[in-house]
């Protein structure tokens, strides 16, 4: 199990001093799997969020390779017909979480440049990889009791340089300037995890050929790993894993896939922070695990996953931090939705 993991990157420079909404950039979310890019852009004039626009171009499965970019002119296709069919000019894209790197840390409290500059004298003795080859944001992870030495919990995300700066080339290309970029596992948390909701949860992300498991806990993704077994392996024409022992290698996968999310609930319940550096860090226990992705809704998924972990397992809303369907209905089926849950969190962080 590979580690990976979340974090912002490229913030927004105006994040923490809103502008005018006449003065804002619209920008749409796109996320980008294995075997499409999906974008979803929302809107909140008038009476609250909407669905303003939302789709996908479909790409060769193997055009992103371990987070590289291996075929550009089939990703670069796609990037051109959705901003030929959106006009969008700025985006806020999804990072690989292939690519990506998580470490939690302590640093003294101070400015934000201060921090900054802490944080890069911890990241080579982290990751494989030098500050000055590095994207990196980081998030203050919450604490129940104050600091008597002066230092808070930081959870440190970053993606190498060059991988960021493939992206931005690509979608400049296509005739859209990224405004802003999240790892997915962070994109799909700002969609299906309730804002300021401070519960711990697990949320398993299934693709074509690969999945994501990540822990969010204090409203931060705390831990994330991805497994090679998707929809792909786990669901066919009636001879799927979760279906039928018959064949026996997808029923192979899927007891594997279930062993893997066993194995990452059972590590946060018996670990959590506790197993790193972190002093005020309390584990907690995952009290739901949200499922999302392709194949969710395929017989036996849910159950499948159920019956590896000791708790409440259901289909993720994608719309839980948009707008409550008391208020609003969209004009897309649940059954899509649930794929575009990276690309609605990463619309999300646009109203922000």
């Amino acid at each position: 199990m590979s580690t990976v993991h979340h974090g912002t990157f490229v913030k927004k420079i105006l994040e923490f001093f809103p502008v005018p909404k006449y003065l804002r950039m619209q920008a749409i979310g796109v996320s980008i799997s294995d075997d499409a890019v999906r974008y979803v852009e929302l809107d909140d004039e008038g009476k609250g969020v909407y669905l303003k626009s939302f789709g996908k171009e479909s790409i060769p499965i193997d055009t992103i390779e371990g987070g590289n970019i291996s075929k550009p002119e089939a990703l670069l296709d796609a990037l051109m017909k959705i901003q030929k069919r959106t006009g969008a000019r700025y985006a806020i894209i999804s990072l690989p979480e292939e690519k990506a790197y998580l470490f939690k840390t302590e640093i003294p409290v101070s400015s934000e440049d201060d921090v900054r500059q802490n944080i890069e004298f911890k990241i080579e003795e982290n990751v494989p990889i030098s500050a000055d080859d590095a994207v990196f944001d980081f998030s203050f992870i919450p604490t129940s009791k104050p600091s008597s030495d002066g230092v808070v919990p930081v959870a440190v995300s970053l993606v190498p340089k060059d991988v960021v700066e493939s992206y931005v080339a690509i979608f400049e290309s296509a005739g859209m300037r990224p405004v802003a970029f999240h790892v997915e596992s962070h994109a799909v948390a700002m969609s299906v995890v309730p804002k300021d909701d401070m519960r711990t949860y697990l949320v398993v992300t299934i693709d074509k050929t690969k999945s994501c498991l990540s822990v969010v806990s204090d409203g931060v993704v705390r831990y994330a790993s991805t497994v090679s077994i998707g929809s792909i392996d786990l669901v066919s024409k009636g001879l799927g894993g979760f279906k039928t022992s018959k064949d026996e290698s997808r029923s192979f996968l899927a007891n594997d896939f279930k062993s893997e999310i066993k194995k990452v609930y059972t590590y946060w319940s018996s670990q959590g922070d506790n197993s790193a550096p972190l002093k005020h860090a309390k584990a907690r226990n995952i009290e739901k695990v949200l499922v999302c992705g392709d194949g969710v809704f395929e017989a036996g998924v849910l159950e499948q996953i159920a019956s590896g972990v000791p708790t409440s397992v259901e289909v993720a809303n994608v719309w839980t931090n948009a707008f409550s369907f008391g208020d609003y209905i969209p004009e897309i089926v649940a059954k899509d939705s649930i794929e575009y849950a990276g690309a609605v969190g990463l619309a999300l962080d646009n109203l922000v």
